[in-house]
């Protein structure tokens, strides 16, 4: 009887462990890659730039949503934006390494741009939202601690 009892016991507990270790098999296949991004070779002209107008759009619908774009100051924010991700995929195709300077004056010019665009309080709550998101040490966006 201790026997049968022994050997039921071990028996669930390794498939609990292979339960585990399939769970982090899994987890480990869907974590994102960026390094995945970084592979233009394998995509036609369109799709690079489908992916370039998407990268755009995305980034202009967030600041839309988060500063109050006009519907004219979204369409010229769009077209920084679609400047700046072309540069960006140019550098990726090109297998560019950007220096620290480099992505320092990309960044200032893009800044310029936008102020020129901006009013002084949307530009001030882009700049506060900046500075959260490196604070928090993530430029993809703060940091969700409540989940709703």
């Amino acid at each position: 009887m201790k026997m049968k009892l022994l050997m039921l016991v071990m028996c669930i507990a390794f498939a609990h462990a292979n339960g585990l270790a399939q769970n982090a098999k899994t987890v480990e296949t869907k974590h994102f890659d960026r390094r995945s991004m970084a592979k233009p070779t394998s995509l036609t002209a369109e799709q690079i730039k489908e992916r370039r107008e998407g990268q755009a759009k995305l980034q202009t619908e967030v600041m839309k949503k988060d500063l109050g774009l006009t519907d004219a100051q979204y369409k010229k924010v769009y077209q920084i934006n679609l400047e700046q991700a072309a540069k960006n995929e140019d550098a990726i195709k090109n297998k560019k390494t950007w220096t620290a300077q480099e992505r320092k004056a990309l960044a200032d010019r893009h800044e310029v741009k936008l102020r020129e665009i901006l009013s002084a309080d949307q530009y001030s709550h882009l700049t506060a939202k900046k500075a959260e998101m490196q604070k928090a040490g993530s430029m993809h966006g703060p940091v969700q601690t409540d989940k709703k």
